[in-house]
């Protein structure tokens, strides 16, 4: 454990920082003297080994909710822009999505039939 103090010039802080360091170092004194019971070592044992797999679901979530957010970015961007298209360009637009719906379920139905 590491501990910076900043101790400014006046004796008003230092007498502050004075307070600090004492209430460090009994804190310090009474950790070194508390005992752990088997239960309670095996306890904490299983909460540290814990904590790696916790950190590593909270980024996963993370790393998830920033995809959404951005796919729901993108599906807004191109509702609006679908929005201020002409009807002739919509209707262009819309075969041309179709299209790669039908070339995605095709793909998706020939690896189904491959495995």
């Amino acid at each position: 454990m590491r501990a910076k103090i900043v101790i400014g010039d006046n004796e008003e802080s230092i007498k502050n920082a004075l307070k600090v360091l004492q209430v460090i170092f009994s804190m310090i004194d009474k950790v070194v003297r508390i005992k752990l019971s088997d239960s309670a070592r095996a306890k904490c044992d299983k909460n540290r080994k814990k904590m790696p797999n916790t950190k590593a679901k909270e980024d996963n979530d993370q790393v998830e909710q920033e995809k959404e957010e951005k796919l729901r970015k993108e599906l807004a961007e191109e509702k609006e822009r679908v929005r201020k298209m002409t009807p002739e360009q919509r209707k262009k637009w819309e075969a041309k999505k179709n299209k790669a719906d039908m070339n995605a379920q095709k793909k998706k139905m020939t690896k189904m039939v491959k495995h």
